[in-house]
């Protein structure tokens, strides 16, 4: 089974977290970024981007299906831990394994109810997969839990944006959930409210900005590096930003979008990403590959 699967960088989150894993999850807003993340199920071993990783949700998948040796082989322009929603890729990776190993198909609802049991489970994640699995451009989510339990709508967004990324470290989603748990529910709640009275991309990166400051993840420090930002935001090359654990995400016009990578670049480690408009999760069972 070969998978593509976008990456996905929220910009808002309330979390809902009850005894039941399959109904916790999240309701926010975020968004899809290409190129996919390809997944390569039915491999010896497990990895992202040629180095082994992922055990603990290999373990975790395991229990959850009662099977052994699930692997999956994950190739993205993203790693573990940055905030690209890359343990729910490798989660859905192990789960189409996991459940390709027990019948002859799965279908998607199958696939991503056992990755975001988890991602739950590792406390890793809790919006990521229904987000890569339904969505497109902006994706906006508003009933937690997942695929064919909760619910989300997408908002495409023009092909001629580009989204220019900095990690500058490391931040798992345990750490960041403990850390910030109330600031994220209540700003997450403000943000949530703020946004649905006004659905477009603008307002977004002006929540999701103010929801950045507000919780912690975009310093005063940082606030002052970005104000480099403001000659690109007066012409209208960048339409806003905000950042998520440790990756700073700017939207910007495709035509400046090198020129603004260039020139935040010593920030961290900076990639250049498209929205995903027209390229959505996609599987592709094993009798249809060539």
């Amino acid at each position: 089974m070969r998978i593509k699967a976008p990456l996905h960088v929220t910009g808002f989150w309330i979390p809902f977290i009850y005894p039941d894993p399959v109904i916790t999850g999240s309701i926010g807003a975020g968004l899809l970024l290409c190129p996919p993340a390809t997944i390569k199920t039915g491999t010896r071993i497990t990895t992202v981007n040629g180095v082994k990783a992922g055990e603990n949700i290999r373990k975790t998948i395991q229990r959850i299906l009662k099977t052994e040796n699930v692997n999956a082989e994950v190739k993205s322009p993203a790693e573990l831990g940055e905030g690209f929603g890359m343990s729910a890729i490798l989660s859905i990776a192990l789960a189409a394994d996991g459940l390709q190993r027990q019948s002859t198909c799965c279908s998607e609802e199958e696939i991503g109810r056992t990755a975001h049991l988890a991602e739950v489970m590792n406390r890793t994640g809790l919006g990521d997969v229904i987000s890569i699995m339904t969505g497109e451009g902006l994706v906006v989510r508003t009933r937690p839990g997942p695929p064919g339990i909760g619910e989300t709508f997408s908002i495409p967004l023009k092909e001629e944006l580009r989204i220019v990324s900095v990690t500058t470290g490391e931040i798992y989603t345990p750490k960041m959930l403990e850390s910030l748990a109330g600031k994220i529910r209540r700003f997450g709640r403000e943000a949530m409210e703020n946004f649905l009275r006004n659905e477009t991309l603008e307002n977004f990166l002006e929540t999701a900005r103010k929801f950045s400051m507000k919780t912690g993840m975009l310093p005063q420090y940082l606030k002052e590096q970005l104000r480099r930002l403001q000659p690109y935001i007066r012409k209208g090359l960048v339409l806003g930003y905000y950042r998520k654990k440790n990756v700073l995400i700017i939207v910007a016009e495709k035509s400046g979008a090198m020129e603004i990578a260039d020139n935040v670049k010593d920030l961290g480690k900076t990639r250049v990403f498209r929205p995903c408009t027209q390229e959505r999760f996609e599987v592709t069972p094993n009798d249809k590959n060539t």
